[in-house]
């Protein structure tokens, strides 16, 4: 507890303040009383200060010494030695902490801590707000990219089906393809080293190597033959199959020779 203020010197008002014989120590209730000007407010906000245990940036300069009960005097050296707690309320605090336009029912609470609780709370809430919208964008905008990637997948997986039916294949994987095996290969190949893409001039040249193309229909041949000529040429072939090839071919080479 303050016993009493020995001096304040370049703080607002009080330039060079000493107390004269005349003023007592602090007890337990003390009034303070003065015309306007002669340093009321002032020595509020320096009790204020002591109650921060810190100097303001506004009386950086300004010097004091306090006497407490216990002996121990206080100056702008040693104010974090100050350890009791000291409430101060005047403009400066309501400035600070009251917010009249969110009082409720005309009912204040006069507590700098709750005060600050509260308005800790509502910058929470508007930080809270803010990522939720920012949450809710996120997740549109992933619902949209899954709808595009399905989408990718499912067209890939039709385009390479398609082009394995335009071919003769008994490869039932690729005419069965889907967008889950799509999926798996790029899964698979994504971080593969060994990448091979095709360029659009390779790729056309290889779907119309595999496109089917409608050749013009054959004339058929008719051939005439009367009845004894196939039968005559039945019986030549019947002739030529029951000769043994290897000896017809000893026969021809020797009349060759021979003949």
């Amino acid at each position: 507890m303050i016993k009493r203020i020995k001096s304040i010197s370049n703080f607002g008002i009080y330039r060079d303040y000493r107390p004269g014989s005349e003023v007592h120590d602090f007890s337990k209730f003390n009034l303070f009383y003065g015309w306007n000007g002669s340093g009321k407010s002032t020595f509020s906000r320096f009790m204020q200060m002591l109650s921060k245990h810190s100097i303001s940036d506004e009386s950086e300069v300004c010097d004091f010494e306090v006497e407490l009960m216990d002996g121990l005097v206080l100056s702008r050296d040693n104010l974090n030695d100050y350890t009791s707690k000291m409430f101060v309320f005047n403009q400066d605090f309501i400035k600070d902490n009251i917010n009249w336009d969110e009082a409720i029912k005309s009912i204040l609470l006069i507590s700098e801590e709750r005060i600050e609780d509260r308005l800790q709370l509502k910058n929470l809430n508007e930080e809270l707000i803010v990522l939720n919208d920012d949450l809710r964008k996120s997740l549109a905008e992933s619902k949209k990219r899954s709808r595009e990637i399905n989408k990718f997948l499912s067209e890939t997986a039709s385009k390479i089906k398609t082009q394995f039916q335009k071919i003769e294949t008994d490869d039932k994987y690729y005419l069965n393809y889907n967008k889950t095996r799509v999926e798996k290969f790029l899964e698979i190949n994504i971080n593969s080293n060994n990448k091979q893409i095709l360029s659009h001039e390779e790729y056309d040249l290889i779907t119309k190597a595999i496109k089917p193309v409608e050749k013009k229909a054959l004339r058929p041949v008719i051939l005439n033959f009367a009845i004894e000529e196939l039968y005559d040429l039945r019986q030549q072939a019947i002739e030529l199959l029951s000769t043994p090839y290897v000896s017809y071919s000893i026969e021809m080479i020797i009349n060759y020779v021979t003949g």
